[in-house]
């Protein structure tokens, strides 16, 4: 997700911006409870929606070799008959 979006929805970010002097770097002497809070509740959000996309995406993988395992098949008894 980009800070930007990350703003929109929580307005953590417009917080914790000025304390991002490089990448992976943070400098927050002032960060309060609710920040905390609120980056643990949007962590354990983003959590579920990625284990959310990675069964979609298993399902659909799953229903994929199904349909082209059956489409081969079908393919090869037209091919014999």
């Amino acid at each position: 997700m980009r800070i930007g979006e990350f703003a929109k929805r929580t307005g953590t970010s417009r917080r914790l911006l000025p304390c991002l002097d490089k990448p992976h770097t943070i400098y927050a002497p002032y960060v309060t409870p609710e920040m905390i809070a609120t980056l643990q509740h949007e962590q354990a959000r983003l959590t579920e929606r990625v284990e959310c996309l990675a069964r979609n995406r298993d399902a659909i993988a799953h229903d994929l070799d199904t349909v082209l395992t059956v489409t081969s098949a079908n393919t090869e008894n037209m091919a014999t008959t």
